[in-house]
């Protein structure tokens, strides 16, 4: 899923203006989304959003079938995230969430294994959307070991949002043509491996100026995707500093086959 994109995103002209206005919007996005989920059930279920498809290709990959992986994620959530209130064990100064996660995760399955018969049948189930149900969305690769299927996983779900906001913020701030010239070229090559839409093509059908025009709408764009993509991941990291390391992480396990 990297291609040309991601590549890009090591660009450091793209990255000019970033870094500078890191520090100020960190304040109020370091851990956010994690620590309001506590006793906030919007950001509980954004954070559910984020982390029930790399959970499921966890338990995938590590020997349960579709249906008992499906479970088995519901069982995880219901039981430990909101039954036993892990997200107020969890703490920026230990590292990141996904690892807390993961580990809390490894524990479950063996205590699972120990009680597998001791359960009293009493689970609150999480209402998810359609798309989050459709658990062969998110089947992971054959060849991933588990802790890799959890970590791609969690890896698209960072893009898939980014890509996500992006939309939902050119539509709002009427940018639609941004959108059109993004998807055309550049998310839908990325994502489908199509031929990016010619530029010619996108000048009439956008009724745009002509191929500088085009250009300019396009690195704009690029900028507004990064920037959406550089706050999702400090919504989950410690520190400013650890944001471009998420980045190389991120890029790392999109690449890998």
């Amino acid at each position: 899923m990297t291609d040309a994109l991601l590549a890009r995103a090591r660009n450091r002209e793209l990255w000019a203006g970033f870094e500078a206005n890191t520090a100020s919007r960190f304040k109020t996005t370091c851990w956010t989304l994690v620590l309001s989920a506590r006793d906030n059930r919007d950001s509980m279920a954004d954070l559910l959003s984020r982390y029930w498809s790399p959970i499921y290709a966890y338990l995938r990959r590590d020997g349960c079938d579709r249906e008992q992986a499906e479970e088995l994620t519901q069982a995880f959530v219901s039981d430990v995230m909101l039954g036993r209130d892990l997200l107020v064990k969890a703490n920026p100064a230990r590292g990141r969430f996904r690892s807390f996660l993961l580990k809390s995760l490894k524990h479950y399955l063996i205590d699972e294994h120990r009680h597998e018969h001791g359960r009293d049948g009493t689970r609150v189930f999480v209402s998810l959307s359609n798309e989050d149900k459709a658990a062969n969305l998110y089947e992971p690769f054959e060849s991933d070991e588990p802790d890799h299927a959890f970590m791609r996983q969690w890896a698209t779900a960072v893009f898939d949002q980014a890509l996500q906001r992006m939309r939902e913020a050119c539509e709002r701030d009427g940018m639609e043509t941004h959108w059109v010239i993004f998807e055309a070229r550049t998310v839908r090559p990325l994502l489908h491996g199509s031929a990016p839409v010619e530029i010619d093509e996108l000048v009439r059908s956008t009724d745009t100026a002509g191929p500088d025009h085009i250009s300019n709408i396009l690195h704009s764009a690029k900028r507004k995707f990064l920037a959406i993509l550089y706050d999702i991941i400090a919504e989950t990291v410690e520190s400013p500093e650890e944001i471009d390391a998420e980045l190389d992480e991120l890029i790392q396990v999109l690449g890998a086959q």
